[in-house]
């Protein structure tokens, strides 16, 4: 049957359906590499995309992508920023700048493997320019003044010991966070053992601890242990273990943490030995 043997509502209808099934199909995601400007203190990514109806804006790294979920597919104006978004960056928050309609943070890069996703839903007909700021603290300069590790250094680290530099003296505050992704284990007397994947690693120099977050094969379980820092020692962190977390919920242990960091925040391996409960443990990750 030709097209031109068919009735002319019957054809309307079908023209109407096939519209209606391309304006309803998925595009293809658009993306985007950051602009890097460079400049110290807090971090900052300014994005700018033209939505007709509702996209998501998911930026990762340096690097952005723009789903369409609906509507005419959405494009990129522009992603600047000062820095790339870090994996686990700290206090991180989303401000909509601009646009007619809504703009809200759907996932926290914290809890989405270092991808943030911010969704836009644009109520009126026709195409809208929405802008909008991800920010984060990068403990600016003229940080506070680092703690005296019990037995340690009287600066974390020491001036120019492990390719860190004096930097690390004054401008990297009390918090300092590291990531890394590799393969480890926990083996515990009488379980249970895991197999171990991403960690993350917190430095608190003003209370002394060191914390170390590990992704494992259960995806709902984190083992994390927190230590008092005992020496540091260019690249390397020691610290007396004090709690166990999301093994028996919270627990207390004994033992010691060495972690091995290197310059750009990468954690190079984490060693934990001691026992919990009673029950001893080792802890072995190697990035």
């Amino acid at each position: 049957m030709s097209m031109r043997s068919l009735h002319p509502r019957t054809l309307a209808t079908l023209l109407a359906f096939a519209s209606i099934a391309l304006a309803q199909r998925p595009s293809r995601p658009a993306t985007i590499r950051a602009r890097i400007t460079g400049g110290g203190g807090d971090g900052k990514c300014t994005f700018e995309v033209v939505v007709d109806d509702v996209a998501e804006v998911e930026i990762r790294d340096d690097r952005g992508t723009l789903r369409t979920i609906s509507g005419n597919p959405s494009t990129w104006r522009r992603l600047d920023c000062n820095q790339p978004l870090p994996r686990n960056p700290v206090n991180f928050r989303f401000n909509g700048i601009d646009g007619r309609g809504r703009q809200f943070l759907v996932r926290d890069p914290n809890s989405n493997r270092g991808t943030a996703v911010i969704r836009i839903e644009d109520p009126r007909p026709g195409a809208e320019a929405y802008t909008g700021d991800l920010l984060w603290s990068n403990f600016g300069s003229g940080g506070p003044r680092p703690f005296p590790p019990p037995g340690g250094s009287a600066a974390f680290p020491p001036p120019g010991v492990g390719g860190w530099g004096g930097a690390w003296d004054n401008r990297w505050g009390n918090l300092i966070q590291f990531s890394g992704r590799g393969r480890g284990a926990f083996n515990r007397h009488g379980g249970p053992n895991y197999t171990l994947r991403a960690v993350r690693v917190t430095v608190d120099r003003a209370r002394g601890e060191v914390t170390a977050a590990f992704d494992t094969n259960f995806s709902t379980n984190t083992l994390s242990f927190i230590g008092r820092i005992s020496r540091v020692s260019g690249d390397i962190i020691d610290a007396d273990l004090v709690s166990a977390m999301h093994l028996d919920q919270s627990a207390q242990a004994r033992g010691n943490l060495r972690v091995r960091v290197a310059s750009n925040r990468n954690v190079r391996s984490v060693d934990v030995n001691g026992d919990i409960n009673s029950g001893r443990f080792n802890l072995n990750w190697r990035g």
